[in-house]
């Protein structure tokens, strides 16, 4: 978060700046701490944009990063797939089984440990 942002206005940067899109954050629904840092986790609405329009440092030529491939992942697949944290894709899908698109109805904290 930079001096002075809320996290909401935070999610909006960042999804901006790393995929080109204009979201509103809906509700946050975890909050993930290990012993380095604390990552908030937000549901989104999609106003407007097309993933990889990003503005940010990542879409740099001399960074040669940016690169980012659409894909639709199935709820029930997540847990076979390398997304981290672990943990938030671990509650994801236990939210979404028990509660649907709603996921979890208050911000559930999670602790990770940090692994280099």
């Amino acid at each position: 978060m930079e001096e002075g942002e809320t996290e909401q206005q935070c999610v909006v940067r960042e999804v901006f700046e790393e995929f080109g899109l204009t979201v509103e954050p809906v509700k946050k629904v975890y909050e993930y701490e290990n012993e380095r840092s604390i990552e908030h986790f937000f549901v989104c609405k999609w106003l407007k944009g097309n993933v990889g329009d990003g503005a940010g440092e990542e879409f740099q030529a001399d960074r040669n990063r940016g690169v980012y491939v659409q894909t639709t992942i199935k709820i029930a697949d997540i847990p076979n797939l390398p997304l981290m944290p672990p943990e938030i894709a671990d509650a994801l899908v236990e939210d979404f089984k028990k509660n649907g698109e709603e996921l979890t109805t208050h911000v559930r904290k999670i602790a990770g440990t940090y692994k280099k």
